[in-house]
């Protein structure tokens, strides 16, 4: 048994937080030949994890207060352009030029969790009512809390410095895949 005189905290805390900016415009010698005439792409990649846990495996006695708590929070953020190519001479841009291709490419993957276990799984760590594993005289709150913040944002086909959209370019396509997840639970044994 754990006895304080005064509030018990115990806490897990997870925050990750990425954030990504990627923007692609090929540079090519003018006179020479080059394959982003025909295809220009990129892709960008996001993976992030984010897990609190809270194992409490014996007897809390507050006095006062007690608090246990997981908290995972995700936030992530990335975007991409792919652009228009330019050529350039001795250090100089010169005219750009459409590519016949031009696919941007992302994938984001978001897991976040936050866990809290009171005993075990056995039934004879659960305690019972007349004998319970957390026992506080004031206020007693267990909480297990996952958030989740995904950005995720491809462009193809855009001049940065022109601002508009290259008319010349056959087919231009973004592929933009999410997937994200979040679980909280109390007692996951």
């Amino acid at each position: 048994t754990y006895t304080f005189s005064r509030n018990i905290h115990v806490n897990a805390t997870s925050t990750p937080k990425n954030k990504m900016k990627l923007a692609i415009q090929p540079h090519i010698k003018e006179g020479t030949a080059d394959l982003s005439k025909y295809f220009t792409g990129g892709f960008i990649y996001q993976n992030s994890t984010s897990n609190a846990k809270v194992n409490v495996n014996g007897k809390l006695d507050a006095e006062q207060n007690m608090e246990i708590a997981a908290v995972a929070k995700n936030n992530n953020s990335g975007s991409m352009g792919v652009t228009t190519p330019k050529y350039y001479d001795q250090g100089e841009h010169g005219d750009k030029y459409a590519s016949m291709f031009m696919v941007g490419v992302g994938l984001s993957y978001q897991d976040t969790e936050a866990t809290v276990n009171v005993g075990t799984a056995n039934l004879a760590n659960k305690g019972t009512e007349e004998n319970p594993l957390l026992k506080a005289k004031g206020k007693l709150d267990v909480k297990a809390e996952s958030t989740n913040d995904m950005e995720c944002n491809v462009e193809t086909g855009t001049d940065i410095t022109a601002g508009k959209e290259t008319d010349d370019t056959a087919v231009s396509t973004a592929v933009n895949l999410v997937n994200t997840k979040g679980t909280a639970t109390i007692n996951d044994y």
